[in-house]
């Protein structure tokens, strides 16, 4: 598995900008917002890609033959339904792939921090082992931290960084993607 590296921090104002668009968002669409309970949204039903074309073709039939609409419905609130079903549809798929961009470049941030944390951790042991002044109280204030990872784990495909410790690939200096 390959991953570009990341080498970027957001200012404080783009941390801000971040923030405040979410929250445009959330209240935009708080008129429209509805709750529903794990055990309802079981029960609900689902529009999937087959539901879609027979949902557009009766709507087109209501609009032209509206007798047939039940007695608890009106033509204008199975299309009010529609069109809003229609915009959390592109809402919903717009966030999805930002969703998937910040969840990648989350987990790819993370493992190069986590890359480093075990060099470090690698590190301050070689410099423990050398009598070097400080390092064994960071060895003993880590250590702790690392043998947790490890509890309960049979088969982790993480090596102890006691025992061994991959180098840390180059990274592009200023790689702002």
């Amino acid at each position: 598995m390959e991953y570009k590296r990341v080498s970027y921090v957001f200012s404080d104002e783009q941390m801000n900008l971040i923030h405040q668009s979410i929250t445009t968002i959330k209240e935009t669409i708080e008129p429209t917002r509805v709750s529903i309970m794990p055990k309802d949204r079981m029960r609900i039903m689902k529009m999937g890609d087959g539901s879609h074309p027979f949902t557009e073709h009766s709507l087109k039939h209501a609009n032209r033959n509206p007798e047939f609409m039940p007695g608890f419905s009106t033509v204008e609130e199975f299309q009010m339904d529609w069109d809003l079903a229609l915009q959390f549809k592109d809402i919903k798929n717009a966030l999805s792939l930002l969703k998937q961009d910040v969840d990648n470049t989350y987990m790819a941030a993370a493992a190069d921090a986590f890359a480093n944390a075990r060099e470090y951790y690698h590190s301050a042991q070689r410099a423990a082992a050398n009598n070097e002044p400080g390092a064994q109280t960071i060895v003993d204030d880590l250590k702790p931290r690392w043998e947790k990872r490890f509890e309960n784990e049979e088969d982790n495909e993480e090596q102890n960084p006691a025992e061994t410790s991959p180098a840390i690939s180059d990274s592009t200096a200023g790689d702002q993607s």
